[in-house]
């Protein structure tokens, strides 16, 4: 019997976003565990292009589409 599906990938990130306390900007970093790439960011299309580095983008679906600069 074949398997309907394939076999999952899984990819682990950490995120972890805070507020500047002068500018009140928002501010973030991601890590990725298995290597523990890092990157600070300021927009999570920045988060977003680190991701599709281990992860296809056909595979992520629908595309981020939010900034931290809008946050709350």
């Amino acid at each position: 019997m074949t398997e309907p599906f394939a076999p999952l990938t899984w990819e682990t990130f950490v995120v972890r976003v805070w507020r500047e306390a002068g500018s009140g900007a928002w501010r973030g970093e991601i890590v990725h565990v298995p290597d523990r790439a890092a990157i600070h960011f300021a927009s999570f299309a920045q988060a977003e292009e680190f991701v599709r580095r281990y992860v296809p983008p056909a595979e992520i679906d629908p595309p981020l589409d939010v900034s931290i600069a809008n946050a709350p």
